[in-house]
């Protein structure tokens, strides 16, 4: 069965046993997707490029590779750190993230963002798994691209996109958007999150059976 590809998420909601994400699909049909785990990951604004967040969901079904596929939410980039900021909790609260990676060996950023992030009380901001290991992360990534185990909007123009040009593991290249997609991918492959739920779910009608 084809898996359905999202252009663009209006919402999500949380229900018993993970979320669901409302979202146009390649065909202009509004459907849900069920998701098992929402995370985020963001970098700061430096003289040599913005500040840069992005959010990922992961499918709460396998692909053929016996991956849960990581599917695009959100993203937003911004010269200044306290518009990032405003943007990143907005959209923290309205796509239902549970967990933040920032690197902690930037100190000044990573408090700020603990600070401006603490009264949402089910979000948790965590330290990026291996921020310095670069390679490390990068292979993730293409390990991720080349078990299509990544879902990136065709259609709809997004930063990632645009910055990793076709999104194949052969034309990874680095750019704004790569600290925090390592920071993702790497994060749910080590610690993937629970899945609380059986049975089949139909991304059409939405409903489990």
């Amino acid at each position: 069965m084809r898996r359905i590809q999202l252009e663009k998420i209006k919402y999500v909601v949380r229900d018993s046993g993970g979320f669901r994400a409302t979202g146009i699909r390649d065909t202009s049909v509004e459907v849900q997707v069920p998701l098992i785990g929402i995370r985020a990951a963001v970098t700061p604004p430096r003289s040599d490029r913005p500040g840069y967040y992005l959010i990922l969901g992961m499918r709460f079904e396998q692909n053929e590779s016996g991956k849960h596929p990581l599917i695009f939410l959100g993203e937003h980039e911004d010269d200044l750190q306290s518009s990032l900021f405003k943007r990143f909790y907005n959209d923290t609260a309205r796509l239902a993230v549970q967990r933040i990676y920032a690197d902690v060996g930037n100190p000044g950023f990573f408090s700020g963002l603990w600070l401006n992030f603490k009264d949402l009380r089910e979000v948790d901001v965590y330290p990026a798994l291996h921020p310095e290991d670069v390679d490390y992360g990068l292979s993730l990534v293409r390990e991720w691209l080349q078990d299509e185990a990544l879902d990136v909007p065709k259609c709809t123009p997004t930063i990632l996109r645009r910055q990793l040009g076709s999104l194949t593991a052969e034309t990874l290249e680095l750019g704004t958007v790569i600290d925090p997609l390592r920071f993702l991918v790497s994060g749910f492959t080590h610690h993937r999150p629970t899945i609380r739920r059986s049975g089949q779910f139909n991304e059409v009608t939405g409903y489990y059976y």
